[in-house]
């Protein structure tokens, strides 16, 4: 008989692993923090996602030491810290924000708790399935429940609503390219200080402004500048068209 291998879920804050959580039990629950999430998705996870934890027992593990390597020693804990400090910023290319701040500090992790291999329930739903991969990582496998049971992110959606709670806002960075420029508006709009920290990430790093993090091409003070009117003046009419929930990022 073949030993059962401990098994995670890799919490993302967003609606595909909430949903996961809820349908589910799990060794443990572990979330890659950036420290750059989106301030509605901290404050979801401390409403609803850590109240639920603890009342069904399962540990939940917060893993944000910074990772060093051969190449470099990294003194820094955030991947704003991080950008700032190597002049860089997140890409669209080769992602290796997620492999430095999310993948290998989960197996790190993995590999310090003795569970090497384990197996990583991941939050990839069936309109998205394209997305699924093999790991890059010893220290884990995949596992794909939303995906097996053709569940998708309206699907999961209705799983956390049947459950009483709101529908959790979309997990992401702040400051991170694969925004769309209404997410960058809502920045600008609902936290205009990470606005301009974003603003400052992207001005400070070396191939400014040849490479920026709007997708549009322009940088942040010219998006701002072009595409978002007067400040907050807007605010209270674009939420109006734009939230489905108390929670916007949808």
């Amino acid at each position: 008989m073949g030993i059962n291998k401990w098994r995670f879920l890799s919490f993302g804050g967003g609606v595909q692993t909430t949903a996961l959580l809820l349908m589910d039990d799990y060794d443990e629950v572990i979330f890659a923090d950036t420290q750059g999430e989106w301030p509605e998705t901290y404050q979801y996870m401390q409403k609803y996602i850590l109240p639920y934890v603890r009342e069904k027992g399962i540990r939940f593990a917060v893993v944000d030491h910074p990772v060093s390597d051969s190449e470099e020693m990294t003194p820094t804990k955030s991947l704003e810290e991080f950008c700032l400090w190597r002049r860089m910023t997140p890409s669209r290319q080769n992602r290796w924000c997620t492999d430095r701040f999310k993948i290998r500090r989960i197996a790190r992790y993995i590999k310090g708790a003795g569970h090497n291999p384990a197996i990583a329930v991941m939050g990839i739903s069936w309109d998205e399935a394209e997305r699924m991969h093999e790991s890059h990582s010893r220290a884990y496998t995949f596992e794909y429940p939303l995906i097996e049971k053709r569940l998708t992110r309206q699907d999961c959606k209705q799983i956390i609503m049947d459950h009483g709670w709101p529908v959790p806002p979309k997990s992401g960075c702040w400051f991170c390219p694969f925004q769309r420029v209404d997410q960058w508006k809502r920045l600008y709009q609902l936290h205009p200080d990470l606005f301009e920290r974003a603003r400052r990430v992207e001005e400070n790093q070396q191939h400014y402004p040849k490479y920026v993090l709007s997708g549009t091409g322009l940088p942040l003070s010219r998006l701002a500048s072009r595409k978002f009117g007067e400040g907050n003046s807007k605010l209270d009419s674009w939420l109006d068209e734009t939230c489905e929930t108390g929670f916007c990022f949808l």
